[in-house]
């Protein structure tokens, strides 16, 4: 929720943010300040810590990414215990780079409306795959995508 209000004040100027996050409560203001997600550019994203919330912009295009992508997520199973499933089964996975070298995979969940192939703004939280470690790949982290948006040049 809270990256949600982050990513909805993305166009506000200081003062209006100042006076949103003043109108919630006390309570609210400090769930706020403990899980704000941070605006982060394509450099910043290797030194953010795995399960952050993060925004960032950019032009997702789409990847078949089997060879790339071919990691797994871990998945609770009802009865406890977890199962690794191929991340590709779950996820549409979108690229979006900045030049050759900074590139950020994002993971968009399968079934959802599709990505646009023009700038926006992702709201999501880093995630990291296992490895396949018969292949030897190590696909590393990416951003799971829970929003994003296409007006945030726009004032609301």
């Amino acid at each position: 929720m809270v990256l949600f209000l982050k990513m909805s004040m993305a166009n506000f100027n200081t003062l209006q943010a100042k006076e949103m996050i003043g109108s919630l409560s006390d309570n609210l203001q400090k769930i706020y300040y403990e899980n704000n997600a941070q605006i982060i550019e394509f450099a910043d994203f290797p030194e953010v810590a795995e399960s952050s919330s993060v925004i960032i912009e950019g032009t997702p295009v789409f990847t078949n990414a089997k060879e790339q992508f071919n990691g797994f997520i871990m998945v609770p199973i009802h009865g406890g215990g977890m199962a690794m499933i191929p991340i590709i089964e779950q996820y549409e996975v979108y690229k979006i780079e900045e030049d050759e070298q900074q590139k950020v995979f994002v993971a968009h969940i399968k079934g959802k409306e599709k990505l646009p192939p023009k700038k926006v703004k992702l709201g999501g939280v880093i995630k990291s795959m296992s490895t396949d470690k018969k292949n030897g790949n190590n696909s590393g982290r990416f951003l799971e995508i829970q929003y994003y948006s296409e007006r945030f040049n726009e004032r609301f």
